[in-house]
């Protein structure tokens, strides 16, 4: 009964601030910030390795690793910029090249969700 409410106060809390924080994120990309993430996230050999080491955004944590549930609970919200470089660290991994013309800017906010568990 206690994970559950539990659960849905994240669950809650979640939607509260990507409702509220979605439409604030930052305007829309110009061309040259686009190329200039497109060329960050080139650095990268997978979106793997952006995500762990390229990545900057606000980190929150949602619970950790002594959690009922044993299970550490991360979001890492980002900007449409950190969003165009991991889509070139993607591309980059496929072996090909983002144009600046496939990429939308739109202006809201991204969430990278990371759960990590540990034990049985």
């Amino acid at each position: 009964m206690t994970m559950r409410i539990r659960t849905m106060q994240v669950a809650s809390m979640m939607s509260t601030l990507i409702a509220t924080s979605a439409w604030c994120a930052g305007p829309t990309l110009t061309p040259q910030q686009i190329q200039a993430a497109i060329r960050e996230g080139s650095k990268y050999k997978t979106i793997d390795k952006f995500l762990d080491k390229g990545l900057k955004g606000r980190r929150v944590r949602l619970a950790s690793a002594m959690a009922v549930d044993g299970i550490s609970k991360y979001v890492t919200f980002f900007n449409d910029w950190q969003a165009v470089a991991a889509e070139a660290a993607a591309a980059h991994q496929r072996m090909r090249e983002l144009n600046a013309e496939e990429v939308q800017s739109t202006g809201l906010l991204h969430a990278y969700v990371e759960v990590h568990a540990r034990g049985v």
